[in-house]
């Protein structure tokens, strides 16, 4: 009966040493992975930071994963390895970059891993991670990148919008009325000149008619000379070339004229849109070149500038039309003034 009880009596001990060593097993292997897993900084819309940590004794080895938009709709990733070890709740970190490798310290903190990070300036930045699946932080991401997906096309269909309206709004800015309503002026201006340029050369066209007895050299020479060539040459060339810049730039007008209607309801049709889409955009709008209610100032004027040109428009057509029709007659008076002389002397 002793001994059965002895017996007993050690295989109890035996259980509860290999218990305690059991425990003291667990214990032991809990401290020294107490970095092992996977965290994330979420730190959106500027980036999310993925720590992925694998501890062995006191040794640590990993990855960091800088997420971060692209630009266009998703992200792009850099990863820096990680080496480093741990002395209780505190951990050293190296990361491995091109230039210079980056020194890390940081704590167990509960479940959560805190890390402190140099900046440029000198200081300390404290990012806290807290733990993550993988499977949450894929889910996580793909949310991000629909999220930035759908910002972009929004982001880029206002731009759109807005570039559109800008274009037009620095059209009407830039517009060729006031230039061309000027080249209307100074080519009157010009046919004015050769006008009176043509009057001065009948003048002397009828002074050489007026020589008497009319000699066939004054005649059939001098004013001929009068007529074909100084009369002729002013009225072809120099009243003709203000004449031709004249039409050019009148077309050119009467062109921009016929689209100040169309292009004043084209930009208000922008306006609405534009305003329509930021009024129905889910996130905060870009920074646009151009935002409903630039047009205003810009088309009270443009339509003001088309009406003052098209008011003066009859009156510049009319001096036109004077100028050529008094051209007109004096080439006229000057040949019937040439062929009455050259009609009225005999020569052998």
């Amino acid at each position: 009966m002793f001994r059965r009880e002895v017996g007993l009596s050690k295989i109890t001990l035996l259980r509860t040493f290999l218990c305690f060593l059991l425990v003291c097993n667990i214990a032991t292997s809990y401290g020294q992975n107490k970095f092992t897993g996977t965290y994330i900084a979420d730190s959106k819309p500027r980036e999310v930071v993925y720590l992925g940590l694998t501890q062995t004794g006191n040794i640590v080895s990993g990855s960091l994963v800088i997420v971060t938009p692209d630009r266009h709709g998703s992200t792009k990733g850099n990863t820096w390895p990680l080496q480093g070890a741990t002395d209780g709740d505190a951990i050293t970190l190296t990361a491995e970059r091109f230039l210079q490798d980056l020194v890390i310290n940081g704590r167990k903190q509960g479940k959560s891993v805190v890390l402190m990070f140099p900046t440029d300036s000198g200081n300390m930045s404290t990012v806290t991670f807290l733990p993550i699946t993988d499977r949450d932080y894929n889910l996580l991401l793909s949310r991000w990148q629909k999220e930035l997906a759908a910002i972009y096309e929004e982001k880029k269909s206002l731009t759109n919008l807005a570039n559109a309206l800008a274009d037009d709004i620095n059209a009407v800015k830039s517009t060729g009325i006031k230039r061309n309503l000027a080249d209307l002026k100074s080519a009157l201006e010009d046919e004015q000149s050769a006008l009176k340029n043509l009057e001065n050369n009948l003048a002397e066209l009828q002074q050489d008619a007026s020589l008497r007895p009319m000699t066939c050299y004054q005649a059939y020479s001098k004013i001929d000379y009068d007529y074909n060539s100084r009369m002729m040459h002013t009225y072809s060339s120099r009243l003709g070339y203000a004449h031709d810049n004249f039409m050019l730039s009148l077309k050119e007008l009467e062109h921009r004229l016929s689209n100040v209607e169309p292009i004043v309801t084209k930009i208000r049709q922008e306006t609405h849109i534009l305003h329509q889409a930021i009024k129905e955009s889910k996130y905060p709008p870009p920074k646009l070149n151009a935002r409903p209610g630039d047009e205003t100032q810009v088309l009270v004027e443009y339509q003001s500038l088309a009406v003052s040109a098209h008011n003066e428009l009859p009156f510049l057509k009319d001096t036109h039309s004077d100028i050529l029709n008094k051209a007109k007659e004096i080439m006229r008076e000057g040949e019937a003034i040439l062929t009455r002389i050259q009609a009225s002397v005999r020569c052998d």
